[in-house]
């Protein structure tokens, strides 16, 4: 059987033996790690500290819905306790964290909207205002309503999905959104809201909710979290397990390869054995909301002159040298 070495020295011999050679690997060292048996390579230079709480075991590769449930469930409570009758957030991180579905807005805005009634039935709603792009990624999760635009810009009466082929108004979607509210009866409520309005953003407020008002209840959510549960923590102590693996695949790498190496090919090389690493034990069945929050980058590595800026805006493709 060939060696940690040749391993890590083939990965430098070509696409092909460079992509088999980091999946053998990887799986031998996550074979290893499970079987318990003694590391190699710089993997023997790692210390188990004790005080550490125990990393999540393998199948637990993401937080449950349960979980998002509750945080949500938290939120709405301390929003209610300052008057809030609805939640509304519309940042990606909010989002994320506050119902799990793992997504990005980018320019094409999501709006989530927690109502805070007592009761357990109200604290499992949860209203969506998204692209219909992301239409079965949401609804196939945690999801009572989703109300949905075509996409960014979004004319008036255009969703071609339903054969609906429209040349209208450009819609405002911060409007669009306050007039579903409305719908639903929130006018003369108090909104939760990420932050202070725009001016603009105030405006439309006022028009098309005049009865209602706005509470800033960022810090609520911000501080919801940089706290973390005890499962985050688990979770969190978990990848950190794959982190100390790939660093110290990285240093057998610079090892081996020394100044024939760029920085660029340590990037690559870590990258594809951290992927493959982490694919070896996560569960996954190629459908939405598993595997989610994964990303293995090598784009970090640098060497030379880059190093000496905290963010460097060129790309890294230089040899490593002595002392460096």
């Amino acid at each position: 059987m060939a060696s940690r070495r040749d391993f890590i020295r083939n990965i430098g011999a070509g696409l092909a033996a460079s992509s088999a050679a980091s999946e053998a690997l990887a799986q031998s060292v996550a074979q290893g790690a499970q079987a318990g048996s003694k590391r190699s390579g710089s993997e023997a230079l790692l210390v188990d500290n004790p005080f550490h709480p125990a990393p999540a075991p393998l199948g637990v590769d993401r937080l449950p819905l349960a979980w998002y449930k509750k945080q949500a469930a938290t939120l709405r409570e301390r929003a209610a306790a300052r008057g809030v009758d609805a939640v509304v957030l519309g940042t990606d991180d909010n989002i994320v964290y506050f119902t799990g579905c793992f997504r990005g807005s980018g320019e094409r805005s999501t709006w989530v909207v927690l109502p805070t009634a007592s009761g357990n039935a109200a604290n499992e709603t949860v209203y969506w205002y998204s692209p219909g792009i992301d239409r079965d990624l949401i609804q196939s999760w945690w999801c009572t309503e989703n109300e949905y635009y075509f996409c960014y810009p979004h004319a008036e009466g255009g969703f071609p999905n339903r054969g609906q082929l429209k040349r209208g108004n450009r819609v405002d979607l911060w409007e669009w959104m306050l007039q579903g509210l409305r719908k639903r009866g929130y006018d003369g409520k108090t909104i939760g809201l990420e932050g202070e309005m725009s001016s603009a953003r105030a405006a439309t407020f006022a028009r098309v909710l005049p009865g209602a008002k706005f509470v800033d209840i960022s810090d609520l959510a911000l501080k919801m979290r940089i706290a973390k549960t005890p499962e985050e923590i688990a979770l969190t102590l978990r990848a950190y397990r794959y982190f100390d693996r790939i660093h110290a695949f990285a240093r057998d790498y610079i090892l081996e390869h020394g100044t024939n190496a760029t920085d660029y090919q340590i990037g690559q090389a870590l990258s594809q054995f951290g992927i493959n690493l982490l694919m070896a034990e996560v569960k996954r069945d190629g459908k939405p909301h598993s595997a989610v929050g994964i990303d293995v980058t090598g784009n970090y590595v640098r060497t030379g002159v880059a190093t000496a800026y905290p963010h460097p805006n060129q790309f890294f493709h230089s040899k490593v040298q002595r002392g460096q």
